[in-house]
């Protein structure tokens, strides 16, 4: 081999051990090799807004979504503030505001349609918290045979529709109609008026014979003379039904039938035309014994507590009789009339708490009467 051929192969040779060297790096380095400076991290070369990547926004919750929504809107302004107005007052609050004639209203529709009866026949108590109404079986006649008599029922129930008590209705003798007019007295307490039924036709006249013997008459003995007052009506029956548990119902028969200005006593005339007594819810008040001749209608003052009314006497003059308390006897006052004035067609009025005026109108008075209640403990 030629000098020159060796000379190239050892050129080789050292030009590939030194390649080899550059890409090649020991696996550890010897201990007391030099610390290298910390390498700086690569700087980002600026991108162009054309070459960035598209960034997802993330999801928001649905309550900070809405919130955000509700910050974008622009503000409301006064005007578009909910308003009040006379159905609403409390504005966008929720309450309505409703009056008592339209809550009985209400009321009166839903009990009668769940009781299945027409709204006028029912009756609701002062204070709104019963109701009461009248319930009339039907009967079927069958041909050829009587009709069976009716048994009516009073219902009453709560403001709810619950079923607080039934009675049985008072009817006439020989009679099967409803009664009429039911009303509260009270509470607890229900009024209402028997229907007496239609009087029988009177029987036809006997025919007498042509010869039959004149039968001698007796004179009846004069009648002692007695004061000329208006008759009294025909008795009339309201019956007072308590609202209570096996309560028996008061029958009131008599005439000139007063309530007073709350609906919740009741004065009447019992009796006679001359043997009469003044009664209050059944019970009599006047005269506390015996009997009288009651003149005129009672009237009761505004308060309820007390009872005027007139008397006649067959030997003196009529006078003015006031209760001033029902239940003390202590508390009855009376005043004569003059002799002239006249008690047939007249009547007792109140002109105040403390006055009377007796008269057919109070306008034309014939008497009147002043008075003061003195108060216990004064």
């Amino acid at each position: 081999m030629s000098l020159r051929r060796w000379s190239v192969c050892l050129l080789l040779v050292s030009a590939g051990c030194a390649t080899g060297a550059d890409a090649t790096r020991p696996e550890a380095e010897p201990e007391n090799a030099p610390e290298l400076a910390p390498k700086k991290p690569p700087v980002a070369e600026p991108v162009s807004p054309k070459d960035a990547p598209p960034v997802t926004p993330p999801k928001e919750e649905p309550a900070k979504a809405a919130d955000d929504a509700r910050a974008d809107e622009p503000p409301t302004s006064a005007s578009d503030a909910p308003k009040r107005t006379n159905a609403d007052p409390f504005g966008d609050v929720g309450f309505k505001e409703i009056n008592q004639k339209d809550w009985v209203a209400s009321l009166r529709e839903t009990i009668s349609r769940q009781e299945k009866i027409p709204t006028v026949e029912l009756r609701v108590s002062p204070g709104l918290l019963r109701a009461a109404y009248v319930r009339s079986p039907v009967v079927v006649t069958k041909p050829g045979r009587r009709p069976v008599p009716r048994r009516h029922e009073i219902v009453v129930v709560d403001n709810q529709g619950r079923r607080v008590a039934t009675f049985r209705a008072v009817v006439a003798k020989r009679g099967d109609e409803p009664p009429k007019d039911l009303r509260f007295l009270s509470e607890d307490r229900l009024v209402y008026e028997v229907v007496e039924p239609p009087p029988d036709a009177a029987p036809p006249a006997a025919h007498k014979p042509r010869h039959a013997k004149a039968t001698k008459k007796l004179k009846a003995p004069p009648a002692a003379p007695r004061v000329a007052v208006t008759p009294l009506p025909p008795p009339r029956t309201l019956v007072i039904q308590p609202i209570a548990p096996r309560a028996r119902a008061i029958k009131c028969v008599g005439a000139h039938f007063t309530f007073t200005h709350d609906k919740d006593r009741l004065a009447f005339i019992s009796g006679t035309t001359q043997s009469a007594f003044i009664s209050v819810d059944g019970a009599q008040v006047y005269p506390r014994r015996g009997r009288t001749i009651v003149a005129s209608a009672p009237a009761w003052s505004k308060d309820g507590r007390s009872l005027a009314f007139l008397e006649a006497r067959a030997d003196r003059p009529a006078r003015l009789v006031l209760l001033a308390e029902l239940d003390n006897p202590t508390g009855d006052t009376t005043w004569d009339l003059p002799p002239t004035a006249t008690t047939e067609g007249a009547l007792v009025f109140w002109a105040g708490s403390g006055k009377l005026v007796v008269g057919k109108t109070q306008l034309r008075p014939v008497f009147s009467a002043s008075f003061s209640k003195e108060m216990p403990g004064r």
